[in-house]
């Protein structure tokens, strides 16, 4: 399959986790508190260093008010851009 890369995806929504969790006004050690992990761990996510489990991004996206299915909407796109 062409598209993105897996390292790519990771990088978009490492981007994507900075950018909402900016608009909320969240420092990382505040959302890494909120969701249950370290802030060291979120700050690889946020570098796109790590895929975090899916527990953990409906963690994320559920304190960070982002809709799930748009997430996938995202993702079905870039895996075929």
């Amino acid at each position: 399959m062409e598209g993105i890369s897996k390292k790519e995806m990771l990088e978009e929504f490492g981007t994507m986790l900075r950018e909402k969790r900016m608009q909320k006004n969240l420092t990382q050690e505040k959302l890494s508190e909120l969701a249950g992990i370290t802030d060291v761990y979120l700050r690889d996510l946020e570098r796109g260093s790590y895929s975090a489990t899916w527990l953990i991004w409906l963690k994320l996206c559920t304190i960070l008010e982002i809709d799930i299915s748009k997430l996938q909407q995202k993702l079905t796109v870039l895996q075929n851009s």
